[in-house]
């Protein structure tokens, strides 16, 4: 396999766990489930999000005006990222 064919997986596979989290998040948002207080007390370095208390799995970013941050006291997200890391390296070692 080609490398251009690794990447192409891993960017699929990245889009499509980015719609998983954008559905999963509209299902949040929609529950009226937005915000606990202050939220500066859970930021860790100002990059990281983490609270457990917090429905959501993506939070706005706190140091830009755009972007999102996971929430990373979900369980949720925790599976997420395992996955996707999962994925990297199954094709990383049986992608030859």
């Amino acid at each position: 396999m080609h490398i251009l064919h690794k990447i192409l997986i891993v960017i699929i596979s990245l889009a499509v766990l980015q719609f998983f989290l954008e559905i999963m998040h509209l299902i949040i948002v929609k529950k009226g489930k937005r915000k606990t207080g202050d939220e500066s007390s859970f930021w860790i370095l100002g990059i990281f999000y983490f609270n457990p208390n917090d429905p959501r799995i993506f939070v706005p970013t706190k140091l830009t005006f755009f972007g999102w941050a996971f929430n990373l006291g979900q369980p949720v997200t925790s599976v997420m990222i395992i996955v996707l890391f999962l994925i990297i390296i199954l094709l990383a070692v049986f992608g030859k």
